[in-house]
């Protein structure tokens, strides 16, 4: 293998079976003879690396007369033995021609080991972010940059935050979306992967089978579907489109074409149609093919093959079980969408602006009268999650663990209540956070439960206001600490006036107790906030609770800096309101708006307009 000079990985898929054969090596007897199989492999493969005396390729990866706009696309794929990336370079010639051409890759074999094969998707994710950060380095520019990975899994880790995942698997996705930098990560099937080469160790060498995969790759084109953030528009253009070209058809034939000064409901529907086909044959080639050989059942590695799909009209339809139902043919047998494709993305979002902005279920009905996007449920449940309009009537604070007890609340007097009248405050805790006070927030409850009760709407002089907070102090230090024992020997509570006289200050005098029980036991268990959260961010967005508001009024502000404690956890952060108001808030009364974190906002942690149509105003926030 070190006679081989591959700097630029064209040769992994070949390399990479000489890498876990050595491998294999490792676990045999070194003093005896190779096993048969073993010997049979190695020679068939030595045999074949004389064909890589036939391989070439072209040195120019670009397009002939293509200028800067070029577009990266890497693919990484992984089986048991191995994983491996590739990053392919796209570029638009002078006539127009595209090309795409591989630029380079990289192999490894997996690590003796055993992992199971999502986390070696993510290690090839990771070496894949590896490769293009050195292409990046050596191009001295940063071009236009997509990911793919055949792995459902995968995507589904990149797409979140490092810390809701376990150590080998957070530590990898952070990487990766340190190196990537926010770049799109997409779906590929896995026969249209070109990085399934590498994983799959080509025993047989076979150059034109490598010319292949290094002159071309396809590329999915989303250009006209991501373009457009409504679905509308895609379909108009797609109807005036075809208008325009039966129009010139109809004119060059000699017959004259009844045009209409807008678009009929047949043009749209056709149009749709059309869309639709180029999605499906983008997305669903291979089982496009294998239905209309008639060998369904090659499609049980494919997602397809519980709908049991056929063909109609050039679709492919689900076939489903509903045949003899009453429904009408659309119904039972919907078209077949891909789960990550932009026309997807667009489809669910305008259902779901057209119910109203309705939930999971209701969009999953509507949707499925006509259509069968995969994995629905869960594109449905991620769009309501993300949307911002359903987010703000359906809030939920940011928590993080119970802090430690201060000291004050370990000592032998914590519990002991004092009210008085008082000219001055020394301190303060954040506003609308009695949790932070602790007991004496929960004594200050307490005492104006009694105040109310008995005062009312009462103003009273300063002496009787006096003797009434002394009595107030008298019944809440004369409270039971805990639950009141039923055992009859044991006659008396604890009470916050055991520790201060001896005993409760409405009881009788009486001789004072010499033993009474610790109850500091019982505050070592947490009654909520069981677990670590990931500390909120300076710059996120966020919602100021307002209990006297409903939540559409609710102020918009960004966190302008955070107040970690001694643990590093961050309870109380501050927050700067777009009128220049500064104000200290705990984490449980902000609620933070799910548009930071998603890559299709990154660009506007800056500055964000959060339009609200119910006053007719815009919020324009800077940081």
């Amino acid at each position: 293998m070190s006679k081989l000079f591959d700097p630029l990985g064209i040769l992994g898929p070949v390399v990479i079976w000489a890498k876990v054969f050595v491998q294999q090596l490792w676990k045999t007897n070194w003093d005896e003879p190779l096993p048969i199989a073993l010997n049979g492999e190695w020679e068939s493969y030595r045999l074949g690396l004389a064909a890589l005396e036939r391989f070439s390729i072209s040195r120019l990866v670009k397009a002939p007369g293509a200028g800067a706009s070029i577009q990266l696309h890497g693919f990484c794929d992984a089986s048991q033995h191995a994983y491996g990336a590739c990053v392919y370079i796209r570029s638009t010639g002078m006539d127009g021609a595209i090309a795409c051409r591989l630029l380079t890759a990289k192999s490894r074999v997996a690590p003796i080991q055993t992992l199971s094969i999502p986390r070696l998707e993510l290690s090839s994710a990771v070496l894949l972010s590896q490769l293009y950060q050195n292409v990046v380095c050596s191009l001295n520019m940063t071009p236009e940059a997509y990911f793919w990975s055949d792995s459902s899994i995968t995507l589904h880790w990149l797409h979140n935050p490092p810390a809701n995942y376990s150590t080998f698997v957070a530590n990898r996705v952070a990487e990766v979306q340190r190196m990537t930098k926010g770049a799109p990560w997409n779906h590929v099937s896995g026969l249209e992967n070109p990085a399934d080469l590498i994983s799959r160790e080509i025993l047989e060498v076979k150059p034109t089978t490598l010319a292949a995969v290094a002159r071309s790759v396809k590329v999915p084109d989303h250009t006209l579907f991501c373009r457009y953030s409504s679905l509308t528009r895609p379909f108009r253009i797609a109807a005036y489109c075809r208008r325009f070209v039966r129009h010139r058809r109809s004119k060059i034939a000699g017959a004259g074409l009844q045009v209409t000064p807008f678009l009929t409901t047949d043009e749209l529907q056709q149009a749709l149609i059309g869309l639709v086909k180029v999605v499906q044959e983008d997305c669903f080639s291979h089982e496009i093919a294998i239905v209309q050989d008639g060998a369904e059942a090659d499609l049980r590695k494919s997602p397809l093959k519980t709908l049991y799909p056929f063909m109609h009209d050039g679709l492919p339809r689900v076939g489903g079980r509903l045949n003899h139902s009453s429904f009408s043919f659309t119904r039972k047998h919907p078209i077949l969408l891909p789960e990550v494709h932009p026309l997807t993305s667009l489809l669910i979002d305008s259902v779901h602006k057209q119910l109203l902005h309705a939930g999971p279920r209701a969009m999953i009905a509507h949707i499925r009268e006509q259509f069968w996007p995969l994995h629905l449920r869960n594109l449905a449940r991620r769009h309501v999650n993300s949307c911002l309009r359903s987010y703000r009537v359906r809030l939920k604070s940011e928590k993080q663990l119970m802090g430690q007890l201060p000291k004050v609340r370990t000592g032998s007097y914590e519990n002991s209540a004092h009210s008085s009248t008082i000219n001055n405050i020394i301190s303060f805790i954040p506003a609308n956070a009695p949790t932070f006070g602790g007991l004496w927030e929960a004594a200050v409850k307490s005492m104006k439960n009694h105040f109310r009760r008995v005062v009312g709407l009462d103003a009273l002089p300063s002496e009787v206001m006096h003797t009434f907070l002394c009595q107030i102090e008298s019944c809440l230090n004369s409270r039971p600490l805990t639950a009141v024992s039923e055992d009859p020997s044991d006659m008396d509570a604890l009470t916050p006036g055991h520790f201060l006289v001896g005993s409760a200050l409405k009881s009788i005098p009486e001789p004072g107790l010499s033993q009474i029980p610790n109850y500091l036991h019982q505050l070592q268990q947490r009654s909520k906030h069981f677990s670590r959260q990931p500390n909120v961010l300076v710059g996120k967005l966020v919602l100021l609770k307002e209990d006297n508001l409903p939540p559409l009024r609710w102020s918009v502000g960004r966190i302008a800096a955070v107040h970690p404690g001694a643990d590093g956890l961050v309870r109380v952060v501050k927050v700067r309101l777009a009128t220049g108001a500064v104000f200290d808030r705990p984490i449980v009364e902000v609620c933070l708006l799910p548009i930071d974190d998603d890559p299709r906002f990154a660009s506007t942690i800056g500055e964000v307009s959060v339009h609200a149509s119910e006053t007719n105003s815009a919020i324009n926030l800077r940081s």
